[in-house]
């Protein structure tokens, strides 16, 4: 959006909240409302609890990942040299401990699946946190 019109925006928007209403126009107004469908209101509720939920587990693989860094970079990189002998592709050494964390994070949850990175943006972008952090293995 352009200055010009993102200022013809807000004078029209600062107009219409200035403008003084009267009972009868609140009244009109009010009566224009329909009462919310349950469903609405029920899948409403079902997304903001997954959400919280989501922010709780993250919070807690978060703290867990600072407090255990090191041993699950550790076990990653055995697990991943222990693929690679046995023919298997090796494990992403980048995401795979907040992975561990965040499996840590989420047991006892009901909900836990609202913290996967499939259902989850902020999961995701937590997950994949040390990608914009690394650096080139090699230098040119």
């Amino acid at each position: 959006m352009h200055a010009p019109e993102r200022r013809h925006n807000d004078a029209a928007a600062d107009a219409f909240f200035a403008q003084k209403r009267t009972g009868e126009d609140i009244a009109r107004i009010r009566n224009q409302d329909e009462p919310t469908s349950p469903d609405l209101v029920h899948a409403w509720q079902e997304r903001s609890e997954n959400r919280r939920v989501a922010r709780e587990i993250l919070a807690i693989a978060d703290q867990y990942f600072a407090d255990h860094e090191v041993e699950l970079r550790a076990r990653v990189a055995e697990v991943s040299r222990a693929r690679f002998r046995g023919g298997m592709l090796p494990l992403d050494v980048y995401t795979e401990p907040r992975r561990h964390a965040l499996e840590f994070a989420s047991r006892g949850y009901l909900r836990a699946n609202a913290a996967s990175p499939t259902s989850s943006l902020t999961i995701f972008r937590w997950l994949t946190t040390d990608y914009a952090q690394r650096r080139p293995d090699m230098a040119l």
